[in-house]
């Protein structure tokens, strides 16, 4: 990531790699209130992920913005009495403040 600067704004432009760990079988309500779980697996376990986020000063930190998209390199499959296979594509809007708990630069350094 770089950072841009201008009189307390800050624009932020960011793309990495994320990595995706299995936590336990995939689980499912259906509309009339049943439940099952089944086993899951990713061909791949990775994926990439882009975006921009936006931070103003506001008080002692910045209220901050931003958009993500990330999708994955590989397919999850699900396996129950047939097998099913998805790629996921996700877009995140978000806003929040940032504050910070050392000390270390003044606010106008970043």
């Amino acid at each position: 990531t770089g950072n841009f600067r201008l009189r307390g704004f800050r624009l932020s432009p960011l793309a990495g790699f994320y990595g995706v760990f299995p936590l336990g079988e995939t689980r499912y309500r259906d509309s009339a209130g049943a439940k099952d779980a089944y086993p899951w697996s990713f061909s791949l376990p990775l994926g990439w992920t882009a975006g921009l986020e936006g931070a103003v000063i506001y008080g002692p930190g910045r209220v901050v913005a931003g958009l993500r998209f990330s999708a994955d390199f590989g397919t999850v499959t699900i396996r129950n009495s047939e097998e099913r296979q998805y790629r996921r594509n996700m877009a995140s809007l978000y806003l929040g403040y940032e504050f910070g708990f050392y000390g270390g630069k003044s606010r106008g350094e970043d």
